[in-house]
């Protein structure tokens, strides 16, 4: 044998061999396809279902879709349609509760000077804008102290003084 014919020969398993992986690569890209299309904004993804859904209804109309698969398919667009909705309300309110906490834990540690209603820094004994007194919470009860007051009128607890 001559270098030509084994060299022919080798070309023909190469391309024979590309030819066999070549379904298995095209699947593996397929999947990689629709991984990008679940990492998509959930916003675009609605967007992208809901024009989906008006091309099948115009299809349907015009005569492109008989009805049975018609309704198969918008049953399909439908159904994912109301799991993006119901993930995107599910994330709203997760938001909004992480918002509320932020809210009440701002307002417990926020001093307000209960004449000119300002904030106060936490170790402030007067106002530095109007010069009130500023009351103090009871660090075993919560009720607001006397200013200067060593006890707590309500439970007795011992208060510290600055």
């Amino acid at each position: 044998m001559d270098a030509g014919a084994i060299f022919i020969g080798l070309a023909i398993m190469l391309l024979s061999i590309l030819y066999v992986i070549g379904p298995f690569q095209k699947k593996q890209k397929e999947m990689q396809v629709v991984s990008a299309f679940e990492r998509e904004h959930p916003g675009e993804r609605r967007r992208k279902i809901l024009a989906a859904l008006r091309e099948l209804e115009f299809d349907y109309k015009i005569g492109k879709i008989v009805q049975e698969d018609h309704a198969v398919l918008r049953s399909q667009l439908l159904s994912e349609a109301a799991r993006l909705i119901s993930e995107s309300e599910a994330a709203d309110q997760e938001i909004e509760a992480l918002i509320e906490r932020r809210r009440q834990s701002r307002e417990i540690h926020t001093t307000r000077c209960p004449k000119c209603r300002r904030v106060v820094s936490a170790d402030d004994l007067f106002c530095p804008s109007c010069g009130m007194a500023i009351a103090r919470p009871c660090p075993e009860c919560g009720m607001e102290a006397i200013p200067n007051a060593r006890f707590c009128s309500r439970c007795g607890a011992h208060l510290e003084q600055d």
